[in-house]
């Protein structure tokens, strides 16, 4: 399993800083984002300084800033990841690249314990080898688009579903709700 790992985060984030945005969706997202991740820096600048953070001026900020709605209605959980990142990392390409291909290396840990779970060890081994060099895969995980994020928190509720199956009777309702 290190090794699967090792190969498919060298894959997923070898050059990734290089890369830049390649589509205009990418390109969308980043710009939906900065406007969140500008107001965060803002709110958090406010507080250290010791002014007073309302609702009132937390809401003036945003207007001022023009925040789009497009990307960030529509994906809302993946595009407040990015925005955190922003916020955290500033407004740089690779901060949703290597969201991206972070999710796509948590899928690799995912698929081998589902395989592990319905097929042994071996048959965890093997799909995750098949995810780890999948051209599909491999191209979403690269890009700044939600799929690598949708495909990772599917197969963390197939894990828990999978796991639920295993579970007591008066358990199981609970276990495949994560």
């Amino acid at each position: 399993v290190p090794l699967i790992l090792a190969v498919g985060a060298f894959l997923r984030f070898w050059g990734l800083a290089d890369r830049g945005l390649a589509h205009y969706d990418e390109g969308h997202l980043v710009r939906c984002a900065e406007g969140p991740a500008g107001a965060a820096r803002w709110a958090a600048r406010s507080v250290l300084r010791g002014e007073p953070l309302t609702a009132a001026s937390l809401k003036q900020e945003v207007r001022r800033r023009g925040i789009p709605y497009g990307y960030m209605a529509a994906k809302h959980g993946y595009g407040a990841c990015v925005a955190a990142g922003m916020a955290v990392f500033g407004v740089r390409d690779l901060v949703p690249l290597a969201l991206s291909a972070a999710f796509g290396v948590g899928t690799l840990v995912w698929i081998h314990r589902i395989g592990s779970a319905l097929g042994g060890a071996r048959a965890g081994l093997i799909a995750a080898g098949i995810l780890a060099l999948s051209p599909n895969h491999l191209f979403f995980s690269r890009s700044a688009y939600a799929h690598a994020a949708s495909v990772f928190f599917l197969c963390w509720g197939l894990f828990h579903y999978v796991r639920s199956l295993e579970a007591p009777a008066r358990l199981r309702s609970l276990r495949a709700a994560g």
